[in-house]
């Protein structure tokens, strides 16, 4: 049998069997447009696209952002099943940019989106909790763990992903930690807490406070010392002992008034932990963003070493709800001050997305632009909702 009579066999055969399950489930019909990876890193590079078409085709791009930086290995062929490269360029800006690539058949077609990271973003994995990281002149780590209490590498060498973590060098604070979290995530195991040194920082060669014997020093409103207070909960974090240990790094840690680590913002995070809670651990997830403020604060403490910290002048978090294909998202901004915990109640502090964007002055969720069900007006929408108020009590 010939090459070409081969492929048309093939591809009868593949008709044949669309035919024989319509009836049963909805699947996608000839022509047919396969890409193995519709997200790709800034750096660019090859993979291959199959094509499956029962008449002769064409393929042909619509870009949504920028042009001419996607190359096929030719654009048009016969009936058949065949393997198309294609090669993405460099993206040299900072921004997402995206396009659909459009396979036209005799009156049909069938459509591919395509995705590409900005520079900034390129190094760093494409997880939905982690912020955006801008240029700066000050010094700073971005760190991630496994449950283990390691760094992580990778899904094979490392299982599930703890945490993130961005380090201010200086400051010797993370402006924020980024984590997912549901039920199986927190687990419900009763370990005891394990104050250490970060490893990641330790092989950087940084310094890190001290904080393994006591809580930070200096006087805070209610003049006793500052708590060592987890930006991530400990309760969320209790699969294994390494699991909790993780959260007693310095790169989880920053001063806070007592009363405000034990009321306001405690009764927060169990309220983060309930919602958490009430998904599907099995597909839904809630990407947690916690973080701080350190402009315009009045107060500095120090380490078990006397090493001068500066006391955050407010916390914030984050939330993201992922439930199948839906997506919402609320935030929190709460100033450390003795009148946020005289209020004591959390809900006078919520705010949209994008409020809290605007007084941190970074993007919050920005590997949004890459899920394929949502455009940038369904982005806006959720990151902007009406009222934050109702749409977090409904959850």
């Amino acid at each position: 049998m010939s090459i070409k009579r081969y492929i048309q066999a093939l591809v009868a055969v593949a008709l044949a069997a669309a035919v024989a399950v319509s009836c049963q489930q909805k699947i996608e019909r000839i022509p047919v447009l396969t890409l193995e990876n519709a997200t790709i890193g800034n750096a660019g590079g090859s993979q291959f696209l199959e094509v499956a078409s029962d008449t002769d085709w064409s393929l042909s791009v619509e870009y949504a952002m920028g042009s001419g930086w996607i190359h096929f290995s030719q654009n048009s062929g016969p009936a058949g099943i065949m393997n198309i490269a294609i090669t993405v360029d460099e993206n040299t800006e900072s921004s997402v940019r995206g396009a659909d690539i459009i396979l036209t058949t005799r009156g049909r077609r069938a459509v591919k989106k395509i995705k590409q990271t900005g520079s900034l973003a390129g190094s760093l994995p494409l997880w939905l909790e982690l912020p955006s990281i801008e240029a700066t002149e000050k010094m700073m780590i971005f760190g991630s763990y496994d449950m283990e209490g390691v760094q992580y590498k990778s899904r094979a060498q490392s299982g599930l992903r703890n945490y993130s973590f961005y380090w201010d060098v200086e400051g010797l604070v993370s402006i924020w930690v980024a984590y997912p979290l549901n039920k199986d995530l927190y687990g419900n195991g009763k370990y005891d807490y394990q104050w250490g040194p970060d490893p990641i920082l330790q092989a950087a060669g940084v310094y890190q406070p001290d904080i393994s014997e006591h809580s930070y020093g200096g006087k805070g409103w209610d003049d006793i010392n500052w708590n060592r207070g987890h930006q991530m909960a400990r309760a969320d974090r209790q699969l294994t002992q390494a699991s909790v240990a993780s959260t007693c790094y310095p790169t989880n840690i920053t001063p806070q008034q007592a009363t405000f680590n034990g009321g306001i913002w405690g009764s927060l995070e169990g309220a983060v932990r309930t919602v958490a809670g009430k998904l599907d651990a099995k597909k839904d997830t809630l990407y947690v963003v916690t973080g701080c403020t350190q402009e315009g604060s009045e107060y500095w403490t120090s380490s078990y070493y006397q090493t001068a910290v500066q006391v955050p002048s407010a916390y914030y978090k984050a939330l993201l709800r992922k439930q199948g294909n839906s997506y919402q998202a609320v935030g929190f901004y709460l100033p450390h001050k003795q009148s946020t915990i005289d209020d004591g109640n959390y809900m006078n502090f919520i705010c949209s997305i994008t409020e809290l964007e605007a007084r941190l002055g970074y993007k919050l969720y920005p590997n949004l632009e890459l899920v394929p069900e949502l455009d940038a007006a369904a982005i806006t929408a959720l990151k902007n909702p009406a009222d934050p108020t109702a749409v977090f009590n409904a959850w």
